[in-house]
């Protein structure tokens, strides 16, 4: 593999060559030519694996030096895991790199989605659709990761101060190469470096314009992708300055056009044949849905001369079961519920919860009265970026560098849900359908109310986003220290969000509706639901004849809540870096690093004033605000202790150390060490071993109370 390298850690990779301080790596891996134009056109949605390139025990012979070759110094790169300079790629920590060739070849035109073709990567993309915000995010084996741009943090997109980082917002065109370290590195990179670090590396320098477009869609003609990238840059002097553009839109995907998501597939672990045999099962698997199915789920207590004929049918023999038990065990019949629903008929029937009425029907797949709600859904979000990134490095003297880098995106996003579902018992104050009501055709109370609100529309999320991004900083070599180096920057990072949502429901509204329009906090605007829009045979549906039309859009407008969240993230990063040689060891020169950090970390995520009050069918939410900051001081030193020899071609100790106060929670020191011993060039041994700091994110310091659905297992 090349020497060649980007720019990937705290400072740029520097040389001090015939008495001037120059940069270095001014060649990219892959010189697609001054101006160059490239296009590609995809017939189908597809993954491709990706090959990895594992950081090797000899990746590169470091060139010797000779005579010819002056005082000029041979090539050193930072590698993902240590702050330290490098000959090659050997380090004690595993790092897999995934280069701007697998990247293209990969045919995926964000960089978060080419990392999520391997195993160890993973985090949201545009598949997720419940609970999915439109990033691109990013982790390794799913704990905490931290992401890095050229060796820097990147600022969280998640609302009230998460960490997670949007890898969209890089354009894929000026990407060199992505470094994943697959341990954790909290000593190196700090506390939230627990799962490891993903540095995106970007050309240094870029002299010319490239422009690659691509579109393609699926074999069913829909998940229509474009995309456009380029880059254009110059020497200006003795330094350079590029700009690249990316600009793409994906539309959606519906999870019922595919025979894979049209089901929500569900198991019985542990079921044996008397169990399956009670649920009407030939296997342990079967087709799921909901409960609260658009047609109507009613749970009444049985009686004697209920008004509904349909209804004093189907209680009668389980009234009959329950006298006959209670006489058998000499006590009292207790009350006997059941659920009902209305059948495909139009007539009541018992609810069915296993199956949905659109399945199969096979003995596998049986058919039920729960409602499939996968065909409503997203399988693939639709959505639309724009981002910029630019960079710059001037000589200032003969050993100093100044540079920049600033990136700007604009994302656009959306998710679709099914419509809500109203489980009136549960989300109410008072969900019971009044046996009086205009609508109750059993003339019972309906103590157990369950209904897909299919007339009001889906729910619907969208997300405008606006992130950005700016480093200034300096580098150069230490005056009277030969091989020393010192980098010194800045970074302010800001993502700002706006979430739109439609489809919940207003719940005192939602009650007053539901009962008959009786109360008197029910205002003169409130129109009487019809819980039993499907009774009747002949697919007939209330809200489509005339009447139910008419009263359709007065409902929704009284029933339907909209409402708008905002949020922000703000990331402040203060970095100061030397490194260089103390002393020769028989495997060469043993290096340390020495460094600090300041960071300040900001967030807010204000819910709608309507969620905060709780009045909505959706979760509620209190408001998020508040900040922290820390101040780090590290140490790394790499200590070659033997090679080139018999048996041994390299053996190298790392040790790494870093202090971090918080101002929220006091200090923690942490520390790694790592061993590499390599006895031929193509074959070595890792062995590492160190603590990690999990600090808490500002949504976990200053989180407001929020709904969650924990689950909960009944041994019984």
């Amino acid at each position: 593999m090349s020497q060649t390298q980007g720019w990937n850690t705290p400072a740029p990779e520097l040389t001090y060559e015939k008495g001037k301080f120059m940069r270095n790596n001014f060649r990219p891996l892959v010189w697609l030519g001054r101006y160059s134009l490239a296009a590609g056109l995809a017939l189908g949605l597809s993954t491709t694996a990706l090959a990895q390139d594992e950081a090797p025990a000899a990746t590169a012979e470091a060139p010797a030096a000779d005579a010819a070759a002056g005082d000029e110094k041979v090539e050193t790169l930072y590698v993902t895991g240590s702050r330290l300079k490098r000959l090659d790629l050997d380090t004690p920590a595993p790092v897999t790199i995934v280069t701007k060739q697998q990247i293209e070849a990969s045919g995926l035109v964000n960089i978060g989605e080419v990392l999520q073709q391997l195993p160890q990567v993973g985090g949201a993309n545009l598949q997720q659709n419940n609970g999915g915000t439109g990033a691109v995010t990013s982790n390794v084996r799913g704990y905490q990761t931290v992401i890095l741009l050229n060796g820097r943090r990147m600022v969280g997109v998640r609302s009230g101060g998460g960490a997670a980082v949007d890898m969209s917002m890089i354009p894929s065109a000026i990407v060199e190469r992505v470094e994943i370290l697959k341990d954790g590195a909290s000593a190196i990179y700090g506390a939230d470096a627990v799962g490891g670090v993903i540095n995106i590396i970007t050309k240094e320098d870029f002299a010319g314009a490239e422009l690659t477009a691509y579109t393609g869609m699926s074999q069913r003609g829909d998940g229509l992708r474009l995309s456009v990238n380029g880059v254009v840059g110059a020497d200006v002097g003795d330094g350079n300055v590029w700009v690249a553009l990316d600009y793409t839109k994906q539309d959606s995907v519906m999870a019922g056009d595919r025979e894979f998501s049209k089901y929500d597939k569900e198991f019985l672990f542990g079921a044996d044949e008397a169990t399956l045999e009670a649920y009407g099962l030939a296997t342990p698997a079967y087709i799921s849905g909901s409960s609260a199915p658009v047609w109507g789920r009613y749970g009444v207590t049985c009686a004697e001369g209920m008004p509904n004929a349909q209804l004093q049918a189907i209680c009668d023999p389980l009234l009959q079961a329950e006298a006959e038990a209670a006489a058998a065990e000499a006590r009292e019949a207790g009350p006997v519920g059941v659920n009902v629903t209305v059948g495909e008929d139009g007539n009541l029937v018992v609810f069915n919860s296993f199956g949905t009425r659109d399945s199969p029907g096979t003995d596998i797949f049986p058919k039920g009265d729960l409602w499939n709600y996968q065909p409503v859904n997203y399988l693939f979000t639709p959505s639309e970026r724009a981002a910029v990134m630019s960079h710059g490095v001037f000589p200032v003297g003969d050993e100093t560098d100044v540079y920049y880098e600033a990136a700007l995106q604009y994302r656009a996003s959306e998710q679709l849900l099914a419509p809500e579902p109203l489980f009136a018992a549960f989300t109410l104050e008072d969900g019971t359908i009044p046996a009086d009501q205009p609508f109750n055709i059993l003339g019972v109370p309906v103590t157990d109310y369950r209904h897909r609100m299919e007339e009001l529309g889906p729910r619907s999320f969208a997300q405008d986003v606006l992130t950005y991004r700016a480093v200034v900083g300096a580098t150069g070599a230490l005056p009277g220290l030969d091989g020393w180096d010192w980098d010194v920057s800045a970074t302010y990072g800001r993502s700002a969000a706006k979430e739109a949502a439609k489809g919940s429901l207003y719940k005192d509204r939602m009650q007053y509706s539901l009962q008959g329009c009786v109360d008197e906090n029910a205002g003169d605007d409130c129109v009487v639901y019809n819980p039993f829009p499907y009774v009747s045979a002949d697919e007939y549906y209330y809200y489509d004849d005339e009447q139910g039309r008419s009263e359709l859009a007065a409902l929704q407008s009284y029933l339907l809540f909209e409402g708008e969240d905002t949020s922000f993230n703000d990331q402040l990063l203060v970095d100061a870096t030397m490194n260089g040689s103390l002393f020769e060891l028989p495997g060469g020169d043993a290096q340390i690093a020495l460094g600090y950090q300041f960071r300040r970390e900001a967030g807010e995520y204000v819910p709608d004033a309507i969620i905060q009050e709780g009045n909505t069918t959706g979760n509620a939410q209190d408001a998020t605000e508040g900040d922290y900051s820390a101040n780090d001081v590290f140490a790394e030193l790499s200590l070659p202790i033997m090679n080139n020899t018999t048996g041994v071609e390299n053996l190298e100790l790392g040790l790494a150390t870093r202090y971090s106060n918080y101002d929220s929670f006091g200090g923690k020191l942490t520390y790694k060490a790592g061993l590499t011993y390599a006895p031929v060039k193509e074959f070595a041994l890792r062995s590492t071993y160190g603590t990690a700091y999990n600090a808490p994110s500002i949504s976990a310091l200053y989180g407001g109370t929020a709904d969650g659905y924990p689950s909960v297992s009944d041994p019984c």
